[in-house]
């Protein structure tokens, strides 16, 4: 029954966060405020600065070293919808989980 009781928190959280994420790009409908930049939206673009990126860890950096036991194993029990939105996420937090 814990297990049930964690997927479903686990579902809830998700569709909470994704919601709130779709609430906050929707902006409102003024075509101009005071916050806005001049010459953003003037179609004229001049040249930016490309950043160079390093897949290698900067001097002196640590990383943590993470071992597991040999007979770990991770088992999702009853992490099946009929629904295939459902199912979806329950699918994305096991990654999640995973990872």
């Amino acid at each position: 029954m814990a297990r049930r009781a964690l997927s479903v928190t686990v579902t809830v959280t998700t569709l909470t966060a994704t919601t709130a994420l779709l609430l906050t790009g929707c902006g409102g409908g003024e075509k101009s405020s005071p916050d806005d930049i001049k010459g953003a939206d003037s179609g004229v673009s001049s040249p930016s600065a490309s950043a160079s990126v390093s897949t290698s860890a900067p001097a002196g950096a640590t990383r943590p070293v993470v071992t597991l036991p040999a007979n770990f194993q991770l088992t999702f029990e009853d992490w099946t919808s009929g629904d295939p939105e459902e199912q979806a996420l329950l699918t994305d937090a096991k990654e999640q989980l995973r990872a």
